[in-house]
């Protein structure tokens, strides 16, 4: 420092004032003033964060794939998901939901794997079908095509 100068390392580090704010800490406290100590309650928001059983969106672990079999045959699409709260699933076909009858299941396995089944497939079955996981913190879908080979030989794409 140049001779003459005091050596004040807070003159050299002030805040402009416009930096200033109420929850700032003040440059010095007097002594007789008692330390201001701000909360740190946390608010609806930050309490999911420090929770171990925090809450999670859905997502996929694992996605269903795209099928090609045989007329009269069964497939099987599947998927290994997660969320938290345990998300809800709904399956359908190009637009249009699934429900289980004779020939189709949907199952659910150990909180993580969704699961549709479809025996003796036809070429009626031929199509996208997309699965949608819903939870109180979001939705994901995923989508796979079935393509159906028929007894003549003949391909059909959805």
């Amino acid at each position: 420092y140049p001779p003459g100068e005091p050596n004040t390392l807070s003159q050299r580090l002030r805040r402009p004032p416009a930096l200033l704010s109420a929850a700032s800490t003040p440059r010095s406290t007097p002594r007789s003033t008692p330390a201001r100590s701000v909360s740190r309650t946390p608010g609806p928001d930050s309490r999911r964060f420090a929770s171990p059983s925090r809450q999670v969106a859905p997502k996929f672990y694992t996605y269903p794939f795209n099928k090609v079999v045989e007329e009269g045959e069964s497939v099987v699409f599947k998927c290994a998901v997660r969320g938290m709260p345990t998300p809800w699933a709904s399956w359908d076909k190009d637009g249009v939901i699934i429900t289980p009858s004779s020939r189709i299941t949907i199952k659910e396995k150990d909180d993580m794997l969704r699961i549709l089944e479809i025996d003796e497939v036809t070429v009626d079955d031929v199509g996208l079908y997309r699965i949608t996981l819903e939870n109180d913190y979001g939705r994901v879908e995923a989508s796979a095509r079935l393509e159906v080979i028929t007894h003549e030989g003949k391909f059909h794409a959805g």
